[in-house]
């Protein structure tokens, strides 16, 4: 069972800006837990007496950036109100160890222009919605939702990680104070059950680096191998993609996944490697096994699964 910690060190810090002290807005990490594999981080913000906005910047997880794969609650918004966020991130890369230094900040700006509330729903139609986000902007304002999302002109906004830097660019708001929080957090006590195995099919192997499920999150990272003989075309055509479910290819336990495959890279031998990563959301119960099922597409891009040539993995 997941075992919640009994302690987090944290050490939260505000930057002075500007030439002077930044204002009072406290972080907290009111709750962590990780397996390894995934990590929970729940932040919590207090809210302020004037109009700011805060967003959530990068996070670091031993000195490397980490994947958001999901966020319940707002990662930016209006600190009108006490803020709580929880965010998982996928660890996976960056190797099991019995702790994790984690490096997180928010940043949170003053509007420095009008304020233009709308409708988080187009209630026009979409070529009136558009035209009023882009002339209320280009008039010099800030178009925003009370939910807490800002809409900028269309082409000038960014992947949300970039939308502080973009909301300064611009001009719409000013960066006040940023507040950083680094703690420690240990592995959770909890349940792992790991597989391994392999896969010949001619010109091409697979070969599992990690199979591991908790009840937390379970993670799946294969090796795809083909002979050097092979052109880079040729291990594009020969790839394949690989279907993740239980022994009786069954998907119901787990909710959410993502997954990722890797450009060919030739190794020193002259073989090519792609690595392909499938991570899930949110685990429903641990499988006795994992079954690995290729798929190709068709000339429709309708996949095509061969299930003859599944990969089992027994999770112990």
């Amino acid at each position: 069972m997941k075992k919640r910690l009994a302690f987090i060190i944290a050490l939260v810090l505000c930057a002075a800006l500007a030439g002077g002290l930044c204002e009072a807005a406290p972080l907290a990490v009111s709750d962590a837990v990780t397996d390894g594999n995934a990590m929970a981080i729940t932040f919590a913000l207090a809210p302020s007496a004037e109009t700011r906005y805060y967003t959530l910047e990068k996070i670091y997880v031993n000195g490397l950036e980490a994947t958001q794969t999901r966020a319940n609650g707002r990662t930016e918004g209006w600190l009108d109100a006490p803020v709580s966020v929880t965010v998982t991130l996928d660890i996976s890369d960056i190797g099991r160890a019995e702790s994790y230094t984690v490096a997180a900040s928010f940043s949170v700006l003053r509007p420095e222009q009008p304020i233009v509330m709308v409708e988080s729903q187009i209630t026009d139609n979409f070529d009136t919605y558009h035209n009023n986000i882009v002339q209320y902007n280009n008039a010099g304002n800030i178009v925003a939702t009370k939910e807490g999302d800002i809409l900028l002109a269309p082409g000038t906004y960014e992947e949300e990680w970039l939308l502080s830097a973009k909301l300064i660019e611009t001009g719409k708001m000013s960066l006040l104070e940023t507040l950083p929080v680094v703690f420690t957090l240990p592995i959770g006590d909890m349940e792992l059950r790991q597989g391994a195995g392999n896969l010949s099919m001619g010109d091409w192997d697979i070969r599992v680096k990690k199979a591991e499920a908790t009840d937390m999150s379970i993670a799946v990272i294969v090796d795809e191998v083909f002979p050097e003989t092979f052109t880079q075309a040729q291990v594009s055509d020969a790839m394949r993609s690989l279907t993740v479910t239980d022994e009786a290819g069954r998907k119901d336990f787990y909710m959410g996944s993502s997954s990722d495959t890797s450009e060919p890279v030739r190794l020193m031998d002259g073989t090519w490697l792609v690595t392909f990563k499938w991570t899930t959301q949110r685990v429903n119960h641990i499988p006795n096994q994992l079954r690995l099922t290729p798929y190709t597409y068709d000339a429709m891009m309708n996949a095509i699964e061969d299930p003859e040539h599944s990969l089992f993995i027994p999770l112990q």
